[in-house]
């Protein structure tokens, strides 16, 4: 896992001055399945300069693609979405079968 910073440019020098740094993901990552076993959701590891300020933001292995968040209105969306199609294939049924009854009774 690796991350860097800008710490301080010089346009007129045509100097940029990086500070890179880099983790061991297999130190990293049983810390963080342990979190995710508890439930949480890890978005990010910060790493703390000589100053107690967070530096280095390293992303989660997959917290954007393995992890998705459904929102309580997306919840009621999707319940709704669900019950509007059972209703519309259970109308589709319903009237399928009363045009077949419909078809027999004028053939007899």
């Amino acid at each position: 896992m690796t991350d860097f910073e800008i710490v301080k440019t010089d346009p007129d020098k045509s100097v940029v001055d990086i500070e890179i740094a880099a983790v061991k993901r297999s130190e990293v990552e049983p810390l963080l399945a342990q979190i995710r076993n508890w439930g949480f959701r890890v978005a990010s590891v910060h790493l703390d300069g000589a100053h107690h300020v967070s530096r280095f933001h390293f992303s989660s292995a997959g917290s954007a693609t393995r992890l998705s968040t459904i929102s309580r209105m997306d919840r009621t969306l999707i319940g709704t979405h669900y019950a509007w199609g059972f209703a519309c294939a259970a109308v589709a049924v319903i009237q399928s079968y009363r045009a077949d009854h419909a078809l027999h009774v004028l053939r007899i």
